[in-house]
């Protein structure tokens, strides 16, 4: 991937892996009167300025290392570009800011209308113009609340809020102006990209101990890897490894998956249907941050042979330790392969062929 130099950095590189190790799930912004939109985490982890933070996300962007979303548009000050505004709710007749809100009451019978607590006596209502009594069975018929009013205390007009100008003041240099003036920033959370997880993961060393401990076992390791299945399917893997007796047969295989939703049983099998049509007899499923759900859990159960789960699954709360989980796994899977293993399809024809002579009995 482009940009590799630019992952040396090592600012870049505790970012990362803050990132990879679920230490920091997403880059999400927050707001000050002095910085407006800012990362303050990212800030504090870096030891950077606002301006180095923005420069340094827009170039892991670049280099496709974080993926951008939009989540909102801020409104800023067409003035001095403050984030911190006040709306400004005006009366629509004189476009005076002085008014007072209440729930409304209005008597058809004599044309009042007022705030409640100017009908109200005790527990009663009753009409401050005409004097008549307001009863509950005359309520929607002789007189009504029609809710939430407000009142001009100038002009003595009775309005609701949605029908006034859209205006604002700005806290910071105290300019009003027409809310459809201001200017407009997209807020923005970042998140790392999957599809570059393999590349990351060699460039920041999250996967040393593991690339070391199947070196040390005589093994040859790709990631990310691309292994042709039996079907004649072209799969990619995070990775894969080789034993030196066979460099040409891959020994295993498995994807590592960083997120924080539940893996669901669809995704999984997306996962299974690919090591399902490999040669490989080792097979892990790593997923740091999150865990299969229930349906993803019942589908990996399901396969299962005399070895044990045809699918390892590895499930941690970050990657270091998935990472840790995974070296053991594979270490202990090595250790154990013996020289020629019979593959599932043998062990299911075996299986048929003793029913078989079972039945012929």
């Amino acid at each position: 991937m482009e940009g590799l130099v630019f992952l040396k950095d090592p600012k870049v590189q505790e970012l990362i892996k803050a990132l990879l190790d679920g230490t920091i799930e997403r880059l999400e912004p927050a707001y000050s009167i002095e910085k407006g939109q800012h990362f303050p985490l990212l800030e504090e982890l870096l030891d950077l300025s606002s301006e180095e933070t923005n420069d340094l996300l827009e170039r892991l962007v670049l280099t496709g290392v974080l993926t951008e979303k939009t989540t909102g548009t801020i409104l800023k000050c067409p003035t001095c570009e403050s984030t911190v505004l006040r709306p400004i709710n005006t009366c629509p007749r004189c476009g005076s800011t002085n008014y007072e809100r209440g729930t409304l009451v209005e008597h058809y019978i004599c044309g009042n209308v007022g705030f409640d607590q100017h009908f109200k006596q005790g527990s009663d209502y009753i009409c401050t113009r005409c004097g008549e009594l307001l009863t509950l069975k005359d309520l929607g018929r002789n007189w009504i609340i029609p809710g939430k009013w407000h009142r001009c205390r100038d002009c003595h007009l009775f309005f609701e809020i949605q029908r006034t100008q859209p205006l604002a003041v700005c806290v910071l240099c105290g300019h009003n102006f027409d809310i459809r003036e201001a200017v407009l920033e997209e807020a923005k959370t970042y998140i790392l990209d999957p599809l570059v997880l393999e590349d990351l993961m060699s460039a920041t060393g999250v996967t040393e101990p593991l690339l070391k401990m199947l070196e040390k076992e005589g093994a040859k390791t790709e990631m990310p890897a691309r292994i042709i299945g039996k079907s004649g399917m072209l799969h990619h893997f995070s990775f894969a490894f080789t034993k030196d007796r066979d460099p040409e047969a891959f020994v295993g295989a498995g994807d590592i998956v960083i997120r924080a939703a539940p893996i669901t049983g669809n995704e999984f099998f997306n996962h299974l249907s690919k090591f399902l049509d490999i040669e490989a007899t080792q097979r892990f499923f790593v997923i740091a941050g999150a865990k299969l759900d229930e349906d993803a859990r019942s589908l990996a159960e399901s396969y299962i042979t005399w070895r044990g789960p045809i699918v390892k699954v590895v499930e941690e709360q970050n990657l270091t330790k998935a990472i840790q989980k995974l070296n053991k796994a594979i270490k202990s899977a090595l250790q154990e392969e013996p020289e020629r293993k019979e593959s599932e399809l043998e062990v299911l024809e075996s299986m048929l062929r003793k029913m078989k002579g079972d039945k012929a009995k």
